[in-house]
């Protein structure tokens, strides 16, 4: 098991994606990453960060954000597509962490229904307790989906945990401090 952690470190320390992704990324192998669909193609870099060198494990990106009750009201017919609230913001790309969070401030500008508390725990292994925000529709990469956010009421800017990475198909490359979509087609789902 050492010996995995150190390559993992080796490879920019992003925790909990698979060691196989890392080497993968690392390799510039398609093949690897999306199970031998591809002959060895080569990966492309798609986001770049948006800041300096990054924590162990964290870096940064822009991304944008908009209410999707305003998106369902605008295919409706209901509401102006210029009236849709919309909001571009830094995000820390954390693999260690699970979920969106978004700052007090843009939850507010974008009207985001408040869905009651949630437990959270913190990197120092303490519980606290937030709110939960819903119908955030965040887009990265031109791949978007709907996500429940926690609400930081201090925080500037966002953070991007697992489950918005898996969710949109993407790869952190730490090493490179950049976001890969894991086929450049669409989002990739796999079932047994």
């Amino acid at each position: 098991m050492t010996g995995m952690s150190e390559t993992r470190n080796q490879l920019g320390k992003c925790f909990p994606v698979p060691i196989s992704f890392h080497l993968a990324v690392a390799a510039g192998r398609w093949d690897t990453v999306i199970g031998g669909a591809r002959e060895d193609s080569e990966m492309t870099p798609f986001l770049e960060p948006t800041d300096g060198p990054a924590a162990t494990g964290r870096f940064s990106v822009d991304f944008d954000i908009a209410n999707a009750e305003d998106l369902i009201e605008v295919k409706k017919g209901y509401l102006p597509v210029e009236q849709v609230r919309r909001a571009r913001l830094s995000g820390v790309v954390d693999t260690g962490a699970t979920r969106l969070v978004l700052p007090g401030a843009i939850v507010k500008q974008l009207g985001l229904p408040k869905k009651g508390p949630i437990t959270v725990q913190l990197a120092d292994g303490r519980r606290d307790q937030k709110t939960a925000a819903s119908h955030a529709q965040v887009e990265i990469l031109r791949r978007s989906r709907v996500f429940t956010a926690v609400v930081e009421p201090n925080r500037k800017d966002a953070l991007i945990g697992a489950i918005v990475l898996e969710e949109l198909d993407l790869i952190p490359d730490c090493t490179r401090q950049r976001l890969i979509p894991r086929d450049p087609k669409g989002i990739f789902a796999e079932l047994e």
